[in-house]
């Protein structure tokens, strides 16, 4: 994989944990948009996964290294809220069938269980029309591919801005599928050299803090992440062995500091902090910390394992 994009998967999970933590940091207005760091995980998503199978997809070898990389964490995090089994309807027999499932954007609903994981299940539906789309995609016209960015874009137009996506209903696929279409498309453009300067880069990241910063519209911050998706593997700094453990651990880190950090501020309420960006940072650290433990001894483990578990078995000889 590029290395560059695994460090804007981190940049990506910090953004969402910002947000949670916005009203925290009121005087800190580029987290009031981090939910959009979801948005730059399904074009990365859809990107890099052009990227690995443009040569070759075997389509069982994809489902499981799907499967491996998504369900054991989402298992793990569901094990531990089991404790909170029937106390609320977020927490009912119904909901924890559409989390195991991983059919929350479907089930409709409220909240429930580990909320972030609304995402897996977008991610999921675009993972089963991945094997569909990957050879059209990759093979159509240079126009046709021009015209289905734009029909991306207006999609997201379409729904811009999100002030209250409601993520667990079919609204979040108006979301999910045509970033991860585009982030698709984005492979072709890499394959021609488009962007391919670290000065894109920089003025990329101009654009998103500023876009950020002013309330400027969903659409031209999306836009400004398919830039540095295009960019970023020009940037040498993007390279940089921390960067890239915080992408190594971004998908940790998003699914773990919901709980994580509902725990930790009502500790530090109980034992008389009152100051808010404090908090927030104590949050940050205890969530980054929690994510670096799971990415070791769950993610990576039990990624391995469903893998072997999971791989083709040689025939017993006669």
């Amino acid at each position: 994989m590029i290395v560059p994009l695994t460090s804007l998967r981190g940049f990506a999970a910090l953004a969402v944990v910002g947000f949670h933590l916005a009203p925290l940091m009121a005087g800190i207005p580029i987290f009031n948009k981090g939910f959009l760091g979801v948005d730059l995980f399904f074009l990365l998503s859809g990107f890099i996964l052009t990227t690995v199978y443009s040569k070759e997809l075997n389509v069982r070898s994809f489902f499981v290294a799907r499967a491996a990389r998504t369900y054991p964490l989402h298992l793990f995090t569901l094990a531990v809220l089991l404790p909170c089994f029937g106390r609320a309807q977020e927490y009912s027999a119904d909901s924890l069938a559409c989390n195991l499932t991983m059919t929350q954007v479907l089930c409709g609903g409220p909240w429930s269980w580990n909320a972030v994981s609304w995402s897996l299940s977008a991610e999921w539906i675009s993972y089963l029309l991945f094997p569909i789309l990957l050879r059209p995609v990759l093979l159509c016209p240079r126009w046709m591919a021009g015209v289905l960015i734009l029909g991306c874009a207006g999609i997201i137009i379409e729904i811009s801005p999100i002030t209250d996506l409601d993520v667990y209903r079919m609204g979040a696929l108006n979301r999910s599928l045509p970033e991860f279409l585009a982030g698709m498309i984005l492979y072709r453009a890499y394959c021609h050299k488009w962007l391919a300067h670290w000065g894109y880069f920089v003025g990329a990241v101009v654009v998103l803090v500023s876009a950020l910063a002013t309330h400027a519209p969903d659409i031209l911050v999306v836009s400004a992440f398919a830039a540095l998706i295009l960019a970023s593997p020009y940037v040498r700094a993007m390279e940089h062995k921390a960067l890239s453990f915080l992408g190594d651990i971004s998908y940790s880190l998003y699914m773990v500091h919901v709980f994580i950090g509902i725990f930790v501020i009502q500790a530090v309420i109980a034992i008389g902090i009152r100051n808010s960006l404090a908090t927030a940072g104590i949050v940050i650290a205890a969530s980054v910390l929690c994510a670096v433990v799971t990415y070791r001894y769950v993610e990576v483990p039990a990624r391995a394992a469903v893998r072997t578990w999971m791989a083709p078995r040689a025939p017993l000889p006669s």
